[in-house]
């Protein structure tokens, strides 16, 4: 069962590593995780939100992010996760590499299955869950799977499909993924207002 996989708490959270920490110890795409964190912009209304949201819910919050800096989900979504956690005074964001830590992975699979990043799981000060936010928004996976049938439709290998999936999806992650991204994230955490 999942709760006897890992226990997150106090201890264990603190293992994790600060964005800044994270964004120095990566081996892959750092220049591409800078650009994406330039990219990322929150209107006034979202940061309203995020900076009101320690107050509404009356706790802090703490922000576990399973990352890989190969992963370009993982590059495209935690410059947003920074962004979040910048902009709210009573949250603390921890990255945790998912190869180095399964048993938290395995905690927090996709669909009860799969091992997907980025995966985002907020909790309270008592770390007892608030939600949880995985891999991309629907509105990119809506993307991925128009390429997939275009792939089909045209013959592409698999490698020319996935250069032209991470082509098409970095080129509209300023046009509105990001915002997709910061939208679903309020959505999560407004379950709890």
């Amino acid at each position: 069962m999942a709760e006897d996989i890992a226990k997150v708490d106090a201890r264990r959270f603190d293992q994790g590593l600060s964005y800044d920490q994270y964004i120095a110890s990566i081996e892959n795409n750092r220049e591409d995780f800078l650009k994406h964190y330039d990219q990322v912009v929150l209107s006034a209304d979202d940061r309203q939100f995020f900076a009101n949201l320690g107050s509404r819910l009356g706790t802090r919050i703490k922000v576990l992010a399973l990352a890989e800096d190969w992963c370009p989900d993982v590059v495209r979504g935690l410059p947003v996760a920074a962004h979040i956690a910048e902009a709210c005074p009573d949250m603390e964001l921890r990255v945790f590499p998912r190869d180095e830590n399964l048993d938290l992975m395995d905690r927090y699979l996709n669909q009860g299955q799969f091992r997907s990043i980025p995966t985002f799981v907020f909790f309270d000060e008592q770390f007892r869950e608030l939600g949880r936010w995985v891999e991309r928004p629907v509105s990119a996976n809506r993307i991925v799977q128009e390429l997939k049938d275009l792939q089909s439709r045209q013959n592409m290998s698999v490698e020319q499909a996935k250069a032209l999936r991470r082509q098409r999806l970095s080129e509209i992650f300023a046009e509105r993924l990001a915002d997709d991204t910061i939208r679903e994230i309020r959505e999560v955490l407004s379950r709890n207002d």
